[in-house]
Parts: structure tokens; sequence; C-alpha cells
């Protein structure tokens, strides 16, 4: 899996510590523990994310039995797979926290969280998920209910 982050506005963001992971959790989604993730786990972006421009995170990787709870993509399991992807169990989700590249203005935060809620299971030409928000961690700034959380990252 990959993803991109794009910045949509007019100002470079600059100073970014970003994360990103996928897992197995409940339909909630992520608990803040592995919301945040740990430390050593962040990757500072260097230099800046110009206006209307993106960065892309590289890929995530997960073993097949994280990501598949046991199944595997055999043909016989195939139905079996499209069956537990409606169970809205695989997640995927991370974080930026960034500043304009103006002076003085305060750390941003964005969050995002999905999860596949269904699909083909791989049966067919191609494998095919469909993937819904999270209740939660789907939001900008003081948007987010852990924003003043998240701003305390940027101290360590």
């Amino acid at each position: 899996m990959s993803a991109l982050y794009q910045n949509t506005g007019m100002t470079p963001g600059i100073l970014a510590v970003r994360y990103t992971n996928a897992g197995i959790e409940d339909s909630n989604g992520p608990s803040v523990e592995h919301f945040v993730g740990l430390p050593k786990e962040w990757i500072t972006i260097e230099g800046e994310i110009g206006p209307k421009s993106g960065r892309g995170i590289g890929q995530v990787q997960k073993p097949e039995s994280v990501v598949l709870e046991g199944l595997t993509l055999s043909l016989a399991d195939r139905e079996r797979f499209a069956k537990w992807l409606k169970l809205g169990r695989f997640h995927i989700w991370g974080w930026i926290i960034y500043r304009d590249a103006f002076a003085d203005t305060p750390p941003r935060l964005t969050e995002f969280c999905t999860r596949m809620t269904g699909g083909n299971g791989g049966i067919g030409d191609k494998f095919v998920a469909d993937i819904t928000a999270c209740p939660e961690h789907n939001c900008p700034d003081r948007h987010c209910r852990d924003y003043a959380q998240m701003m305390q990252l940027m101290t360590k």
C-alpha cells in the first residue's frame, strides 16, 4: 500500500513529522497508542512541501498474516476473505504535523484513518476493496479531538 500527503494550500509546509501505519483493529479504528505510534517510527520530512504539491509516504508493508488474520489468498480462501473484508477490521491510518512557512505560525495537524469494509477478495482479474472513513481521526488542526495531545509530540 502507498499513499500521498498533499498540500492543497497556498503556503509551503515546513518542519514536518509524519507517521503512517496499517493493521487489524476493531471497527472504531486504532487505539490512541497505535494511532500515534512510537517516536522511533516517526519520519521527519526534510525540506518543504510546496503549495499545491505532494510527497509520497513510501510503502506501508505488513506480513500477509497480519493483514489477513491467518487467511491466505489461495483460490479456496477468496470467498472467506471477501466475507472477512466486510468485518471492517483492516485499517490504514496516519498523521502529519507541520508548520506553515510564515514565522510564528502554530503547528498544523492533519489526521486520516480508513478501513476496508468490503471487496471482491481477489476474485476476478483485480483485487477491489471498499474503503470507508473511520469514525475518528479524519480531521485538520483544532477540529481533531486530540489536537492538544498531538501538539505535545512536536516537543519530543
